[in-house]
């Protein structure tokens, strides 16, 4: 059994991960947080190939290719990117690419690290006292 305290802690820390997202971009979804966390959590190993990021997500290489160009210097339709990653082709196996995070991407996932490691979230009423909201009661 769980304390709810515990529960609650850590459903606000992660509230404040996707609220840091979202910050960044309000096109984030579900699917693009775990693209970009997969590339951080192997940054320090020298990256990612699309595989290791596809696969794990479940997403078609297609969809791949649109998060990168979100993520990273944009798409061929004008739209900026969010130059929190970069692509290069992968020494080893020049027809395969590696997604590595840029110096905005580390700094951006250090960010996500410090609210994952933050003592002591906010209550529900101090959230809602900082947002000028008054909760109901029962």
């Amino acid at each position: 059994m769980h304390d709810i305290s515990d529960l609650q802690d850590n459903a606000l820390k992660l509230d404040r991960i996707i609220a840091e997202f979202h910050k960044q971009s309000d096109r984030f979804n579900i699917q693009i947080m775990r693209f970009f966390l997969n590339i951080a959590a192997r940054h320090d190993r020298g990256g990612a190939t699309e595989k290791e990021l596809r696969i794990p997500i479940g997403i078609l290489r297609t969809t791949a290719i649109r998060y990168r160009q979100f993520l990273g210097e944009g798409g061929p339709d004008g739209e900026p990117g969010l130059g929190l990653i970069r692509v290069e082709p992968d020494p080893r196996e020049p027809r395969r690419y590696i997604f590595r995070l840029t110096k905005e991407g580390l700094d951006f996932a250090d960010l996500l690290l410090r609210h994952f490691n933050a003592d002591g979230a906010e209550s529900p009423d101090a959230v809602d006292a900082k947002n000028g909201l008054t909760r109901r009661s029962a």
